[in-house]
């Protein structure tokens, strides 16, 4: 059944349209007679008000003229001014009296109003009290407080109705004097703007009922037309309605067939409108996505710029400061600092999608905490103390530094909001354990066990017992049931308001891809204390250091290398760094310069440095130009973004090195003396080698580049 259908089913059940519009009217009439009867009260009232404060106003004008332009004027030539309220002799009029007069005279006979001047401060041989009634007691009160704010009341008289409005009677300039010195005066010390008394004006409100019944009869004949006329129109309308409602009944049939046509095509639209509503959503949602990356992108790589001289010159510093010196440590606190920055970009690239997979290597878990501990420290409230608890002599576990960093971050942070503002201790402890370890991801990771039982502890799923390093992270703060325990590592729980739930998330899932285990136990009230357990990397821990790591150190070079860099910054501690190795440098602002010198001397340079991203011509188009005239060239490119480092690195030919910024002296120094030792040979094979040999790598390292353009980086100059 159709909504028309439901429509004339109703109708028949509802009562006759005329019954219905005559009880309508009826109220209605009864409704605006209350409201004019309520709104012509309102409108004498206000009228009244009105009034009084008109009349209020003209006696506080006529006051202050007749003080200001006569009697001042009167008294310069000698006159006296009467201080009673009928003057005698050749004395003039007080401006009180002269004031009520005016005021009694001009409302008297059209408001019959009255106006009145008191005080608490009456001469002394006036008759009758200061303030005659309660009234008046009431409005000095708040006119003492709030002088710009009248006081009003209606009290009934004799059968009548009256308003009483009283405002504030301010001290004039030119009355001052006269009030502070003459005789007899209550007081002697006014100034200019006190509260001296109360101007009042009685009126009664009948006086304005003619007005106000004249408006409401008016109204009423109006609304009585209005009603008539309304019934005329109803009247014909209910006959149009009835014909138009036989012949809908007859229309209703052929309507429904089209109106359920209408119906399924309107579905079927709003799916098609709904489906493209989600594909656009899923546009934008990509277009947002590629917008950050850009952006992060950018940052990460303009701050990898920024910390290139910090980390270098740092390194500079702590070469030529001696093993005693008091700027030692603090240089260390520097490089320490600068890393972590490095890592955070690292971190930020990851978020954004723009790095390879995590970098493993072999990680001694007591010294990282040992480096981080005081930066630890300081990320936490002053009513929170952090005690490091490292076991020495650790096996090595195969793990990514930064991803490490994050585990320890998130699980700190956590321990410090569960203190809250009570303060209290968080310990960080390592060791090393024979606990069940498990050796696949799986979701039985998290099992709550008895504070310091790890190793005895049941478990969900089968493990091999093998050695591993734990991270254990405990604080004394308000700990958590056993529901909240089984939900802290779902995404999107959290606990707290302003939460997003993901950092607990993000640490299962690093655990699980290093292999580890993570074990919960928390009492409400009392603790919480979480471990995580990560397999031993027996190999990585038995690794001997290079043989040839200390000659690295002090390795020489000699020869001149051409460097093209166009931050300022950078290319200053670039020279330094390769000036500091033995080499000489000759430094270009661009690609084009760089070309333009090569060009002069071909057979002068022993290699080429260069920043991937330059202005007018970057450094693989500069790069290979160059191999162009001279093929073998030994080369090194540096780049903020570590994509383009990674990507590239993986087309390396031997005669080109990739770094990323920010780098340390010993890690270019690593690379050139690497690079050169290689390529030592090279220069007397150049006019052997085929044509295309020289840009063949450069050509793969473009492609590989231009697969990932959406990396590319902001288009404005820069490195």
């Amino acid at each position: 059944m159709t909504l028309r259908d439901n429509s004339y089913a109703l109708a028949k059940w509802l009562p006759s349209p005329s019954w219905t519009l005559l009880v309508l009217a009826g109220v209605g009439l009864s409704v605006t007679i209350w409201s004019l009867s309520s709104e012509s009260e309102r409108t004498r009232r206000s009228a009244a008000v009105q009034n009084a404060m008109v009349l209020s106003e003209s006696v506080r004008t006529f006051r202050g003229i007749y003080t200001r332009e006569v009697v001042a004027k009167l008294k310069a030539r000698g006159l006296r001014v009467s201080h009673e309220d009928i003057p005698a002799g050749s004395s003039f009029a007080l401006p009180k009296a002269l004031s009520l007069e005016f005021a009694n005279g001009i409302g008297s006979h059209y408001l019959e109003s009255e106006a009145d001047l008191y005080s608490p401060y009456p001469f002394p041989w006036k008759s009758g009290p200061g303030l005659p009634d309660d009234f008046a007691r009431k409005a000095w009160s708040r006119l003492s407080v709030d002088p710009t704010t009248p006081v009003q009341e209606y009290e009934e008289r004799d059968g009548r109705t009256f308003l009483r409005y009283a405002t504030s009677d301010l001290l004039l300039e030119s009355c001052v004097e006269c009030h502070n010195t003459y005789p007899g005066t209550p007081r002697t010390d006014w100034k200019t703007g006190d509260l001296r008394g109360v101007l009042e004006v009685t009126l009664p409100l009948d006086r304005q009922a003619a007005v106000a019944g004249g408006w409401y009869s008016r109204g009423v004949s109006l609304f009585l037309f209005l009603c008539v006329l309304f019934f005329a129109i109803a009247g014909l309308s209910v006959a149009s309605s009835l014909k138009f409602g036989k012949t809908a009944r007859r229309e209703a049939e052929r309507h429904r067939a089209t109106s359920e046509e209408l119906q399924a095509a309107i579905v079927e639209r709003e799916l098609a409108e709904k489906e493209t509503r989600h594909l656009e959503g899923q546009i934008q949602e990509a277009q947002k996505l590629e917008s950050f990356n850009l952006m992060v992108g950018g940052l990460a790589h303009d701050f990898n710029n920024l910390l290139l001289p910090i980390v270098a010159n740092t390194d500079i510093l702590k070469e030529q400061a001696s093993a005693e010196s008091s700027s030692l440590e603090m240089l260390e606190e520097v490089e320490l600092a600068a890393t972590r920055a490095s890592d955070l970009c690292e971190q930020m690239l990851t978020y954004a999608g723009k790095v390879r997979g995590s970098e493993r290597t072999g990680l001694d878990l007591s010294r990282m905490l040992d480096e981080t501990g005081r930066l630890l420290t300081a990320s936490l409230a002053p009513n929170c103390q952090l005690k490091l608890d490292l076991a020495k002599d650790l096996p090595l576990i195969e793990a990514d530094p930064v991803q490490i960093s994050q585990v320890v971050l998130n699980l700190i942070k956590n321990a410090a909001e569960a203190i809250g503002k009570d303060g209290g201790e968080i310990r960080l402890r390592t060791g090393e354990s024979t606990a069940d370890v498990c050796p696949i991801p799986c979701d039985l990771c998290v099992a709550s066990v008895k504070k310091g039982n790890f190793e005895s502890s049941e478990r969900a799923c089968e493990r091999k017992t093998i050695a591993g390093v734990y991270l254990e992270v405990s604080d004394d703060g308000v700990g958590m049931d056993a529901d909240t325990t089984k939900k802290i590592f779902d995404p999107f729980f959290t606990t707290k308001f302003t939460g997003r739930g993901l950092g607990l998330a993000a640490v299962q899932g690093i655990v699980r891809s290093h292999g580890g285990s993570i074990l919960i136990d928390s009492e409400v009230g009392s603790h919480t204390l979480i471990r995580v357990t990560f397999p031993a990397a027996g190999e990585l821990s038995s690794r001997p250091q290079p043989a040839g790591a200390v000659a690295i150190s002090e390795w020489q070079g000699s020869g001149t290398i051409l460097l093209a860099e166009d931050e300022p910054a950078v290319q200053a501690v670039a020279k330094r760094m390769l000036e500091d190795m033995g080499f000489h440098v000759l430094a270009a602002n661009d690609g084009e310069e760089a070309l333009w010198r090569f060009s002069r001397e071909p057979d002068h340079f022993v290699a080429f440095f260069s920043d991937l991203t330059m202005p007018k011509m970057d450094g693989l188009r500069t790069l290979e130009a160059i191999r162009k005239i001279r093929p073998s060239l030994p080369a090194v490119l540096c780049s903020g973004y570590s994509e383009r480092i990674h990507e590239l690195a993986t087309v390396e030919d031997g005669q080109t090195v990739y770094i990323q910024k920010p780098f340390r002296s010993l890690t270019l120094r690593e690379k050139l003396c690497s690079l050169l030792t290689a390529s030592s040979g090279s220069d007397s094979a150049d006019e052997a080698a085929p044509p295309h040999a020289p840009t063949l790598h450069l050509a793969r390292a473009k492609e590989t580049l231009d697969r990932r353009k959406g990396f590319a980086g902001p288009a404005a100059p820069g490195t």
